[in-house]
């Protein structure tokens, strides 16, 4: 059975109400609506901010004490050196006629 929705109205400009806690209903186009809703968005960024610089200071600070930083290495040094050579070698035969 295809559901079927009741038709739409006209485009008409929508109203949207926000419902805080205890401060009711809130207008959102006027000025007290749109600093409720700024002073949260602007605790999230600094709270945001924070841990982007927590995380850097980490890394520094690991970076300082010699700790290796990322994936490990799936080649042992010798093997990215063979794998270096072999490929100089095959473009310098590549360049030969």
């Amino acid at each position: 059975m295809r559901r079927t929705s009741a038709p739409r109205p006209s485009c008409r400009p929508q109203e949207f109400v926000v419902i805080v806690l205890q401060l009711s209903k809130l207008d959102l186009p006027s000025p007290a609506g749109k600093m409720i809703l700024t002073m949260p968005a602007a605790v999230v960024e600094m709270e945001r901010d924070l841990l982007v610089e927590h995380a850097q200071s980490a890394l520094a600070r690991a970076k300082n004490e010699g700790k290796m930083l990322g994936r490990l290495s799936s080649t042992s040094i010798e093997q990215r050196a063979e794998i270096i050579a072999s490929m100089r070698s095959e473009r310098v035969s590549a360049r030969l006629p």
